[in-house]
């Protein structure tokens, strides 16, 4: 009778193959959530800026409310070092409905790391004058 109380070394060597697969497949996924939290994050960083933007258009007063003074608006400097191509477009449109309304749409767009375009923050809203 045989009495086996060790690993063979075929046994060892299964064993460190199937380990080496599993933490190669956990790093992978790790990198993946990592990379997908920056990215989220950045979103978030954009969307808050823009939000940041809609705020001080909606300080601005009703008559001062033109597409010159909307022009002078800029990103923080904070978010172009996060996202150095990044872009602020401000739209404004005034539809010719009653009550007196003005549409205005603050975007903020930039390149991933690959210089890839990313679909673009967008915030949306409405201004009335004289109410």
């Amino acid at each position: 009778m045989v009495n086996r109380r060790a690993f063979t070394l075929l046994e060892m060597i299964v064993a460190s193959v199937l380990i080496g697969t599993m933490l190669t497949l956990c790093l992978q996924v790790l990198t993946a959530t990592v990379a997908a939290r920056r990215r989220a994050e950045i979103r978030l960083i954009a969307l808050q800026q823009s939000a940041n933007v809609m705020e001080r258009l909606a300080a601005v007063p009703w008559e001062d409310l033109s597409e010159e003074n909307i022009a002078k608006l800029q990103l923080d400097k904070q978010v172009h070092r996060l996202l150095p191509e990044a872009q602020l477009d401000i739209e404004m449109t005034v539809p010719p409905d009653e009550p007196p309304a003005k549409r205005i749409t603050v975007s903020i767009g930039w390149s991933d790391r690959a210089g890839q375009p990313v679909r673009p923050v967008r915030v949306v809203a409405w201004r009335y004058g004289g109410i």
